[in-house]
């Protein structure tokens, strides 16, 4: 069978649906605070309060209006925000939290006045002590995001550019100037974003934003430290569609081909044929058995070969054929991607044997415990032997860790 073909029918066989598993459910959060129990509400004049009264008010629909949008409850948070900018009509925050809450309901143009208005407006010196993002450069911070979110990217980076020199200090505006660098292909000031807002904050972002870095870095001629910024997101999110076929165009790129080959199939194994980024990863995996099976003295040639085979016989009751195939490509593998020992799992699951099928998918699963597919396919295995509580158990978590991979859908591919 031709290698693609091979992967191809492996990754429909990966783990079929299992029973018990719902719709994916939507983490909990905390309530929204009840708008209507806000002073503001009941107050038609700000005369009619005294100065220390005013005061207090504000502070508290501040904090109310925080709290809305930490709880992604933009419309209250837009309501709030509204009275007071109607009540205080040139104070800055309440036009930053309106501008935020109007972007958080895809209200971009409304955003970007609301932000324009922040951007002339004065600073209160009242608590809460302002955050960030309701400071100085948020206005134009609030902007550009808006501007980013219609493709306006042109206009997008003046008002960036503009919050990152207002706000130095502030780690999301440099990450989201970057961003827009990245997408308008200026990658040396995308890099030199990017860099300062990890500076001020390792955790900003998200696996996006490392993968956008990485991409910069290999425009400007750093594969090693691409390859390095793809690492690491991969650790903010394994399962992120692309991030696997990406970094296996890296290390491929590299020279790496064991290494590249793994993480095209990872690619498929996750998303499905039927992913965004499936089409390519099946081209470049076949490639790269192409060059190896050229290639006789290639150190992992051998290796490579025997994991195509086992992907081809695992097709029907010739599962127990691949079984040999990758117990070989397992024992030798210096992979850490643990991706020989899947498949080997998979395969002694499909010719039956069970028990060595929960050993090796237990061994992989102590490697790595939050890898999906692994755990998919010990629920299925688990079930075979009877064990159907700790099956559903195992099956939970996986849904809890990847709630969108796709065998766990009620219409898998």
């Amino acid at each position: 069978m031709h290698a693609s073909r091979a992967l191809l029918v492996a990754v429909f066989l990966l783990a079929p649906l299992l029973p018990g598993v719902g719709a994916a459910s939507v983490p909990g959060s905390r309530p929204p605070s009840s708008a209507d129990s806000l002073r503001l509400f009941a107050v038609e004049n700000l005369r009619q309060l005294s100065s220390s009264e005013r005061d207090a008010v504000f502070t508290e629909s501040v904090v109310a209006a925080r709290d809305a949008l930490d709880n992604r409850d933009f419309a209250t948070a837009l309501r709030i925000a509204d009275r007071v900018c109607l009540l205080w009509k040139r104070s800055r925050r309440p036009l930053l939290q309106r501008a935020a809450a109007q972007l958080g309901l895809n209200q971009y143009a409304d955003a970007i006045v609301s932000a324009r208005e922040a951007s002339e407006a004065r600073a209160d010196r009242l608590p809460p002590e302002a955050r960030p993002n309701e400071n100085e450069g948020a206005a134009e911070y609030w902007e550009g995001v808006a501007l980013y979110r219609t493709q306006r990217y042109e206009e997008a980076l003046p008002a960036l550019r503009a919050a990152t020199e207002k706000s130095p200090q502030w780690a999301e505006a440099a990450r989201a100037l970057a961003e827009v660098c990245f997408v308008t292909a200026r990658h040396e000031e995308a890099v030199r974003a990017y860099a300062r807002a990890l500076e001020l904050d390792p955790q900003v972002g998200n696996a996006r934003d490392a993968s956008y870095y990485a991409e910069a870095l290999v425009a400007r001629g750093d594969l090693e430290g691409g390859i390095a910024a793809m690492q690491r997101a991969l650790a903010r999110d394994a399962y992120l569609p692309g991030l696997h076929a990406n970094m296996g165009r890296l290390l491929r790129q590299d020279g790496n081909l064991t290494e590249a080959y793994y993480h095209f199939t990872l690619e498929l194994l996750l998303h499905g044929v039927r992913g965004p980024y499936a089409p390519k990863a099946l081209e470049q995996a076949g490639e790269v058995l192409d060059l190896v099976r050229k290639d006789n003295s290639h150190p992992s040639r051998h290796e490579l070969l025997l994991v195509s085979s086992g992907l081809g016989y695992l097709d029907g009751d010739r599962a127990s054929r691949a079984v040999p195939e990758l117990q070989h490509a397992a024992s030798i593998t210096r992979s850490a991607t643990g991706l020989p020992q899947l498949l080997l799992g998979e395969a002694l699951l499909k010719s039956g044997q069970l028990e060595p099928a929960r050993r090796v998918l237990e061994s992989v699963l102590q490697l790595e415990p939050e890898f999906v597919p692994a755990l998919t396919l010990l629920a299925e295995t688990l079930r075979a032997l009877g064990d159907r509580e700790q099956a559903q158990l195992t099956v939970d978590r996986a849904h809890a860790l990847f709630p969108t991979f796709w065998k766990l859908q009620p219409n898998a591919q």
